[in-house]
């Protein structure tokens, strides 16, 4: 059986500061031009929650449940993803044209079958349509999501059953790297598909998975499963960066919080009760509402 992990509200309470900064940022919002951020904040939380959850089963059973897990990926995710193109669907009947309605059934077959992203960029380009004509736009990062729910568990089993854990921890590293280039690389030759494609932001996932690692054998501790997030003074750094940052030439945006020193998790500790508490009296001060 997978480790069990108690439940941590500053967690949520990250994934609402990233999703309410890029709903706000898509509002146009000009005190809020860095709100794209929480997509690359929501693709490091996806790397640690996900590679803690396989990791802590590795760990008591040496083995993983694919099944059980595509399964639960699946339950989690597809019921609001459906509901949420039946309920576009309907909208965009009377809002679309003929031609973007068959637009608009390609991206929703594409989301359904975790493609949107690929979709998206083959459509990308200058005779691209207009993004408020594509009302599944933001299925993209879903599919990307999707993609690394089927490739990592795969992978890191692969790699626990062929290396010891500092080897594990090594590999991820490369992994991580060897994707950073490949973005930076792409910003320069094709910046659509360093926006769009898993290979240009597993770097993204990959630095969450670490975070599940490397705490863990500074402080000492036995189990992998046992690291933990911390809202600690980063908060003070992290939302300002919302409200400031405009054109980042770096992939996804989240090289700004490394070059301004703004990691976006310092520790792995337990938080004794007081991260939510840290999180709304930090923010408040910040809010403009």
């Amino acid at each position: 059986m997978a480790a069990r992990h108690h439940y941590q509200a500053e967690l949520d309470g990250l994934r609402a500061l990233a999703v309410s900064g890029v709903v706000l940022c898509h509002l146009d919002f000009p005190w809020l031009p860095g709100g794209f951020v929480g997509v690359d904040i929501f693709f490091v939380l996806s790397g640690f929650l996900i590679t803690r959850l396989l990791t802590g089963e590795l760990a008591e059973t040496g083995r993983l449940g694919f099944r059980t897990f595509y399964l639960r990926r699946l339950r989690r995710l597809y019921p609001a993803l459906l509901t949420t193109i039946a309920a576009t669907w309907v909208v965009s009947f009377f809002l679309l044209s003929p031609h973007q309605m068959r637009d608009f059934a390609s991206s929703a077959f594409a989301a359904v079958f975790s493609l949107a992203n690929v979709q998206f960029y083959l459509e990308s380009g200058y005779w691209a349509a207009l993004a408020n004509t594509k009302p599944l736009l933001h299925t993209w990062s879903l599919s990307v999501e999707e993609q690394f729910y089927l490739i990592w568990p795969l992978l890191l089993f692969a790699l626990h059953r062929l290396l010891p854990r500092p080897g594990v921890v090594i590999a991820i590293v490369l992994i991580s790297a060897a994707s950073l280039a490949v973005s930076l690389h792409w910003l320069r030759t094709d910046d659509a598909a360093a926006f769009y494609m898993l290979p240009s932001r597993t770097f993204e996932l990959g630095l969450g998975a670490l975070l599940v690692w490397l705490p863990a054998r500074c402080v000492g501790q036995p189990r992998v499963a046992r690291a933990e997030f911390q809202y600690n003074d980063r908060l003070d750094e992290l939302v300002p960066e919302f409200l400031s940052v405009n054109d980042i030439q770096c992939p996804g945006g989240i090289c700004q919080f490394f070059e301004d020193g703004h990691i976006l998790f310092q520790d792995a500790q337990h938080l004794n009760g007081r991260g939510s508490t840290l999180m709304v009296s930090r923010l408040k001060p910040l809010l403009p509402f």
